[in-house]
């Protein structure tokens, strides 16, 4: 999929997963995210990685890789807490309402971590071009407890952001509840994305870096978490390369006070 920007006059051209997509207009600059191709001499070149679930696998396979205690969790939140998963905005979808039902909840969240919120514009590039979905689980009076929205293209359904109300709570089972709701939401969205007949459920990153302490810790601990599911770890990069004159010149002024700062660490 291909996102078209303007940026202090540039014009970019972001392109997700297939690197042999190219842009349909004159581009200054191509900024490629999550490819398979491996640029290492690219300006901004990253070296990420990810979890993948195939979707083509029977729902029986997919649920057996699971691990036993996760699995536990999602049957107990059917069973037990009554929880049930929704779909809030549909890829495609045109509903400024529903869009903004969604950024509110996410800034309820981000409240409660100290994060930046967010606005209309930090989503404003996949409504429009028809790529967002958003779903949430709710327990049996209908309350929203976590909610998940992702990027759907080229058979991929990525998850973009995850949030929930489990930090606005100090009742310690209401807070397990909440988990539970997340991964029954998880799974219920896998399900979802393979009846929709795409191919990959993407955990939408996967920390590997050396570092355990701070911020970090919390990385390792989302990542247990996703394993959880029995996906597959996948590498992929991200990177920058100029599309035209204009584009070399910002790009070597990028890689130059990118230079600057890792001096500077």
């Amino acid at each position: 999929m291909i996102y078209y920007r303007k940026k202090n006059g540039m014009k970019m051209a972001e392109i997700w997963y297939n690197y042999k997509e190219k842009p349909d207009r004159k581009i200054d600059v191509l900024r490629y995210k999550f490819v398979a191709e491996n640029k290492r001499d690219a300006a901004s070149f990253e070296e990420l990685w990810t979890l993948l679930i195939d979707l083509t696998k029977p729902e029986g396979e997919l649920f057996s890789h699971i691990r036993k205690n996760t699995r536990y969790e999602i049957n107990r939140a059917v069973n037990k807490d009554g929880a049930h998963c929704f779909t809030l905005f549909e890829k495609g979808e045109e509903n400024r309402e529903k869009l903004l039902q969604y950024i509110d909840f996410f800034n309820i969240f981000a409240d409660s971590k100290n994060r930046s919120r967010i606005d209309y514009s930090d989503v404003e590039q996949f409504y429009e071009n028809k790529t967002f979905c958003a779903r949430y689980a709710a327990d049996g009076g209908g309350e929203i407890l976590t909610m998940h929205a992702y990027v759907i293209s080229d058979g991929t359904a990525r998850l973009h952001q995850s949030s929930s109300l489990f930090r606005n709570t100090a009742d310690a089972e209401a807070r397990n509840m909440i988990g539970r709701s997340n991964r029954l939401l998880h799974w219920d969205d896998i399900l979802f994305f393979k009846n929709a007949g795409l191919q990959y459920y993407d955990f939408g990153g996967w920390y590997g870096g050396a570092e355990t302490s701070g911020t970090y810790a919390e990385q390792l601990l989302i990542n247990q978490f996703k394993e959880s599911f029995g996906a597959e770890k996948k590498r992929e990069y991200s990177f920058i390369e100029p599309a035209s004159f204009r584009g070399r010149i910002a790009v070597l002024i990028h890689s130059a006070i990118d230079a600057v700062k890792k001096r500077g660490k």
